[in-house]
């Protein structure tokens, strides 16, 4: 890929206990709300919610393969996993987006462009 695209590598290791479970591998404020009532009370506080933009800009592959759109995903075997999250068009926020993503041992982000990214509150 050139430098020009817009990615983040990350590293998730899945053993026994998680083997075809639902696993979050990404997440937006939206989804964060969903769960937590306090986010729900504090929702007047943020002016721009980004479910919808990651949604839309966002491709996740996994091992290279890409796979639909989804907060959540099932491995079907125990070991270590390349997710690679490419962002057709740059993010303005990034609030949330690895919160809670227990399974992730590491994220490479220096090939993430944050030029337009206003908020990342909560990012990890």
């Amino acid at each position: 890929m050139s430098k020009k695209d817009n990615y983040i590598i990350g590293e998730i290791e899945i053993d026994d206990e998680n083997i075809n479970q639902d696993i979050l591998i990404i997440n937006s404020f939206e989804n964060i709300k969903r769960g937590n009532k306090y986010m729900k009370d504090k929702e007047d506080d943020y002016k721009k919610m980004n479910e919808k933009e990651i949604k839309e800009k966002c491709i996740i592959q996994i091992n290279n393969k890409t796979i639909p759109f989804s907060y959540y995903y099932k491995f079907d075997k125990e070991g270590k996993y390349t997710i690679k999250y490419i962002f057709k068009d740059k993010l303005n926020v990034a609030f949330g987006l690895f919160c809670g993503c227990k399974c992730l041992t590491s994220l490479n982000l220096s090939n993430f462009d944050t030029q337009n990214v206003t908020n990342m509150c909560c990012m990890f």
